[in-house]
């Protein structure tokens, strides 16, 4: 038997896997996108909207999952003086440090990465940092040519060294006559150390009759993580979707910077500018944003980017409104493009985006992203997200900064082909890159089937 903290330190030194020999799928993935992309800003906006019932934390004298176990200094009594009449005082109680957790082997199961159950406890000892993940694995039929049903969706919490624990278990797909349907729960938010987490139920439905598979987002619902009872309570996603600065009072939603309360709209970059034809990328610090932008609507014209003169401009409030910003840097053959989604500041003047990498040739209705990097206003550095499986063709990065970590959801698909997701982090201070929920196990298959396995997370704050 090995306690927690020496799996904990294995899986640091795990950090990557192998899918040797993916498939790219043949379905088109467009939905696939347009998924990751609603289920990450319903994710920015209701983490700053809802407030979570949160359960405390069980006290346990300062030990922490990852902490020193050694438990508190001795306690020492001191030593009356001669001449005194009063009595000594009475020793303090010594702190009990909590029960060290042990675990066995993990778990190995079709379509899921290895897991162990989730130990009596220790969601109350869950810190900043450590994750819950859905999980529901999709493969390929046995001739490639449909996909499969989920059967199974499972709740990950996973700590910040990427050791999972199951939390909760769904069952899935109901087949009817005219078709199979089932629901989803993709996370929201998540306080950790609480008991409940905000998810939001998705139903899925593939009609019999055309074979095509309908999506139907609902309400936002309570998760209790120990039960694994949802309940309706939470009320309805907001309308007003967008990602907040740094103080919460203004929100980028898509082209427009609008105030937190009253709705007003600051300013837009809807179609040409004065700077050019400009889309935003991300909060650049609390009052003014970062925006690509080019000479003409490249989407629009059989162009190559190179030749639109690509370029990194910022606007503040006042300049987004007369739309003529304040042009960061040029772009030129070679460096990244950041897309117009994806992407998340981490601190004034910094931020880490999804980007492609211009080409000579390649147009922009075209372009798929080449990697994740952290963008300053002098420099672009390649994150190790990009990389992180190189026998698979990861070409869509979804990042999120928390701190000084960023945490990156990549797939394939933005060139046709269906892969499971991964979910890494990287901490931009000593450079730790860990894998923290990986694609399903390939389990000998000649050929690999999956074409989903991670299907939604959130952070613990």
């Amino acid at each position: 038997m090995r306690d927690l903290t020496d799996v904990m330190a294995d899986s640091r030194d795990a950090r990557a896997t192998s899918l040797d020999g993916l498939r790219p799928g043949e379905s088109e993935v467009a939905g696939l996108t347009a998924r990751v992309r609603r289920r990450r800003v319903v994710r920015h906006t209701v983490e700053a909207a809802v407030t979570l019932p949160v359960v405390a934390a069980i006290a346990i004298g300062g030990w922490m999952l990852m902490g020193d176990r050694t438990g508190p200094p001795p306690v020492t009594t001191p030593t009356p003086s001669p001449t005194s009449t009063e009595p000594s005082p009475s020793p303090s109680p010594e702190e009990t440090p909590a029960p060290e957790i042990v675990l066995g082997d993990p778990i190995t199961e079709p379509g899921l990465p290895p897991y162990y159950p989730m130990p009596l406890g220790l969601l109350d000892r869950t810190g900043p940092g450590w994750v819950l993940g859905t999980y529901a694995p999709r493969a390929f039929d046995v001739d490639f040519s449909r996909w499969g049903l989920p059967e199974t969706e499972v709740v990950f919490l996973v700590s910040p060294e990427g050791v999972r624990f199951e939390a909760a278990r769904f069952d899935l797909a109901t087949v009817d006559g005219t078709g199979t349907t089932w629901t989803e729960h993709e996370l929201v938010s998540w306080q950790a150390g609480a008991r409940t987490a905000v998810v939001q139920a998705v139903v899925y439905t593939v009609v019999t009759s055309s074979g095509t598979e309908d999506v139907e987002p609902g309400g936002l619902m309570t998760l209790d993580l120990l039960t694994g009872v949802v309940a309706p309570t939470v009320g309805d996603p907001p309308s007003d979707l967008g990602v907040l600065n740094s103080r919460g009072d203004l929100r980028l939603g898509t082209g427009a910077v609008t105030e937190v309360g009253t709705g007003t709209v600051l300013g837009s970059l809807d179609g040409e500018t004065a700077s050019g034809w400009c889309e935003p990328v991300a909060w650049w610090t609390a009052d003014s944003i970062l925006a690509t932008c080019v000479d003409d609507d490249g989407y629009n014209l059989d162009i190559p980017h190179l030749e639109l003169n690509p370029r990194l401009v910022t606007f503040d409030m006042a300049q987004l409104a007369s739309g003529e910003g304040v042009i960061l840097r040029p772009l030129a053959e070679g460096e990244q493009l950041p897309m117009l989604w994806g992407s998340d500041q981490v601190s004034d003047g910094v931020v880490v985006v999804q980007a492609t990498t211009l080409t000579p040739g390649v147009l922009a209705a075209a372009d798929c992203p080449s990697g994740v990097y952290l963008l300053t206003g002098e420099t672009t550095e390649r994150l190790p997200a990009s990389d992180s499986h190189p026998d698979v063709e990861l070409n869509i990065f979804e990042a999120d900064a928390i701190g000084r970590t960023v945490y990156v959801e990549s797939t394939g698909g933005c060139s046709g082909g269906a892969r499971p997701s991964i979910l890494t982090s990287y901490d931009l201070d000593d450079a730790t890159f860990i894998e923290l929920i990986g694609p399903p196990p390939r389990d000998g298959q000649a050929e690999y089937r999956w074409i989903q396995g991670l299907t939604s997370y959130v952070v613990g704050e």
